[in-house]
């Protein structure tokens, strides 16, 4: 009861200041002319009241899970970081639209604070090689043998049309990267795009989406393609033999494998379960949002933890759970997490943390990448900067679905690093290296 009187005074504290009133029993003696510059006020500033009353309803969730009202414990942003993100300095317009050749090199970010929250310390960006395409996104890294791979898809100008290919680059040492290579190829029908990398035995397999040509809403068969085989006893069982779309990395959790897949029609999103040589649908619970594009995380109780980009708009993260391995999952309910409605990754440290990559944002706009930090799976109370709007080049090319900014973002550890695969501008292949821990 007591926590709920206090997210009860929160709510009504924020809900009046978001009204531009004074809560009742509060001194409130202003003279005339007060009055009227106050209406004068409210007549210019309705805009910023209405950014202010979406940010005062994200806030009174945070204060919902803070004060225990919110039943399950779902994951939250630290009220500090919660405002940083809030009432940081606003991001610049769009990016200018020039077309100009963008060099590509590795350089460190320096250290100073954007979106209201500092810069990840010696974080580096590396610029991936670029071909003759205009279009790329879906940047997805593995490391394997010593060796870091990188697959990403890529078209002459839009996004998945028939032409959508997935190209594949390989490096020592995750700065120094080949040419890319074409790994798989759009056929009459249907398209490409990157799914997750699977390591068996000794054999390294990138796993491919495709899409009807006609309609990229409808998912083909899932395919394969042996990228490294040094073990030709290695059998194939683990691999998914069912249609549908697989955006993100699959987990080994024991002795199976747990991710989560867009099934057809309309790519319902529903978590899938690899064992034995089989994949099966889990169990989940229909909830809050229209949940698409997850990612997963373990909390420190082997709690799995699965986030998803909720696609009604929102702009805050959902978050499911499961406790029994992946078998059966709750219904997912939003989060206090400010998000641009755009893929999310998340996995665990080395130290068993858990960590989330992001756009934090209360609109469309994926302008800063950002990572946050938790020991204990629910609150995330460090956050950091990768990249932000200063860093972005001009955009060189148009196209449909040419989202300035970062996008897609997709991490691995490796190296004592965290490594993120990322678009920039839809148009440049680029990682992220961040060194382990964060300071």
């Amino acid at each position: 009861m007591d926590g709920g009187l206090e997210f009860y005074k929160k709510f009504r504290t924020l809900w009046c200041y978001a009204a531009n009133q004074v809560p009742a029993g509060t001194n409130n003696n202003h003279n005339a002319t007060n009055n009227n510059h106050h209406n004068a006020n409210n007549h210019n500033n309705n805009h910023n009241k209405m950014k202010l009353f979406r940010q005062v309803l994200i806030l009174c969730t945070a204060a919902a899970i803070q004060a225990g009202c919110s039943g399950e414990k779902v994951p939250y942003l630290a009220p500090e970081l919660l405002g940083a993100i809030l009432d940081g300095p606003a991001a610049p317009q769009d990016t200018p639209t020039s077309p100009q050749d963008t060099p590509v090199t590795t350089k460190s970010t320096p250290a100073s604070p954007r979106n209201g929250l500092p810069r990840y310390e010696g974080a580096e960006i590396i610029l991936l090689p670029q071909t003759e395409d205009h279009y790329v996104n879906n940047v997805v890294l593995t490391q394997f043998q010593g060796r870091f791979w990188c697959m990403w898809q890529a078209s002459e100008r839009d996004e998945d049309t028939p032409d959508t290919h997935v190209l594949v680059s390989q490096s020592p040492d995750g700065r120094n990267w080949a040419q890319p290579c074409v790994l798989a190829s759009p056929t009459d029908s249907s398209f490409v795009s990157p799914g997750f990398w699977l390591q068996s035995g000794g054999n390294l397999i990138a796993v491919i989406n495709s899409s009807r040509a006609d309609d990229r809403r409808v998912a083909c068969p899932l395919t394969w393609v042996s990228v490294v085989q040094t073990d030709s006893s290695a059998h194939d069982a683990a691999l998914p033999r069912f249609t549908a779309v697989i955006e993100q990395e699959v987990r080994a959790v024991s002795t199976r494998l747990i991710g989560a897949a867009h099934f057809n029609p309309g790519q319902e999103l529903c978590p899938v379960i690899g064992d034995g040589g089989s994949w099966r649908k889990a169990r989940f619970e229909k909830g809050e949002g229209i949940p698409i594009e997850p990612s997963f995380y373990t909390m420190k109780n082997g709690t799995l933890v699965m986030l998803m980009r909720d696609q009604a708009s929102s702009f805050r993260k959902l978050a499911s759970f499961s406790r029994d391995g992946g078998e059966s999952w709750s219904a997912p309910r939003l989060t206090d997490i400010p998000d641009s409605r755009s893929k999310q990754c998340a996995g665990n440290l080395p130290d068993g943390s858990a960590f989330m990559v992001w756009n934090p944002s209360t609109d469309k706009s994926r302008l800063t990448l950002a990572v946050a930090f938790s020991k204990d799976g629910v609150r995330f109370d460090r956050a950091f900067v990768i990249a932000g709007p200063e860093d972005l080049p001009p955009q060189q090319f148009q196209g449909r679905y040419k989202t300035p900014g970062y996008s897609y973002p997709k991490a691995i550890i490796a190296d004592g690093a965290l490594w993120v695969g990322f678009s920039i501008g839809k148009e440049i292949p680029a990682v992220a290296r961040l060194p382990l821990p964060a300071e």
